[in-house]
């Protein structure tokens, strides 16, 4: 698989969280009750990622090149988090742990009619 190194990936988060910034780990969750308090984690959004880690057990870590962590947890019942990438790449947390991988297609060149 190549990747080039300005391509984007996208991040869904389906359940808990934690954002690690400037020594403090802060809690978050998109239950219904708690969408106010997730304003705090905007502050991610369009944030460069240095890494991004997906563990065996479905735990997702990224790390942002100011420092910041994004940690998100499987859950027992539901997706934790998804990403997509270039060409079909994707990555899903199992509702219980683990991880489902759907390989990125080799891009092709357009055929010309």
């Amino acid at each position: 698989m190549f990747i080039r190194r300005n391509d984007a990936f996208e991040f869904r988060i389906g359940g808990q969280f934690k954002i690690r910034h400037a020594g403090t780990e802060v809690g978050y969750s998109i239950e219904y009750d708690y969408v106010a308090k997730v304003s705090g984690a905007l502050r991610l959004l369009h944030k460069t990622a240095r890494t991004a880690i997906a563990l065996k057990d479905g735990t997702l870590e990224i790390v942002f090149i100011d420092g910041d962590v994004l940690l998100v947890p499987p859950d027992l019942h539901y997706e934790a988090w998804e990403m997509s990438g270039p060409n079909g790449l994707k990555i899903v947390s199992l509702p219980g742990g683990g991880l489902a991988f759907w390989s990125a297609r080799d891009p092709v060149d357009p055929v010309e009619p």
